[in-house]
């Protein structure tokens, strides 16, 4: 029995293993930044809200480049553009029904490409990040005040969801052809 447990490991460890490895490295690979670029936006996204919280009052504000560019500290309970204000469960549910679709795109057999993995990644560290200040606070919050426009106050959760949805636009417009063409290719053979 004992002979048995232990040469079932061995082949585990050295076949097994090395040859799911081999096979699904592409995979682990798109993986690695699926959760990378996940952390990482997550992370910065987490300092830069400390920052500003720890340094500035309410509605306080320093111009970065006067007129242009200002740090600006707001708490917004709402969504983008002060949608849906004071609505914390609605925006609650929303954003976890969001991270969840997420999850599932970035496993799915769909999202087997790189640029699709960033995409996604960035999505759900900007999602997370203000999933994460409407439980802690109940409210996002905000802090980049871009004046030349008069645009409402953001933070850089913000800008990464925006970033992600902008490349998967760019996928959709540009690589999607590619495949279709590739499969017309190959129906018509």
């Amino acid at each position: 029995m004992r002979i048995m447990f232990v040469s079932t490991v061995i082949i585990g460890t050295f076949v097994v293993w090395p040859v799911f490895f081999l096979k699904n490295i592409k995979k682990l690979y798109y993986r690695f930044f699926f959760f990378g670029i996940f952390g990482l936006f997550f992370i910065i996204d987490r300092l830069t809200k400390i920052v500003v919280v720890s340094n500035m009052h309410l509605k306080q504000t320093f111009p970065v480049i006067d007129k242009v560019l200002h740090i600006t500290y707001i708490q917004n309970p709402g969504a983008a553009f002060g949608l849906f204000p004071h609505k914390r469960l609605f925006l609650i549910i929303v954003a976890v029904v969001s991270v969840v679709l997420i999850f599932y795109f970035a496993f799915s057999r769909s999202a087997q490409k790189l640029w699709t993995q960033v995409a996604l990644g960035s999505l759900l560290g900007g999602a997370l990040g203000n999933l994460f200040d409407r439980f802690l606070y109940g409210y996002v919050i905000d802090f980049i005040d871009f004046r030349v426009i008069n645009f409402q106050v953001f933070n850089f959760a913000d800008v990464v969801i925006d970033i992600g949805i902008f490349m998967l636009f760019f996928e959709i417009l540009f690589f999607d052809d590619e495949k279709k063409e590739k499969k017309h290719e190959a129906d018509t053979v």
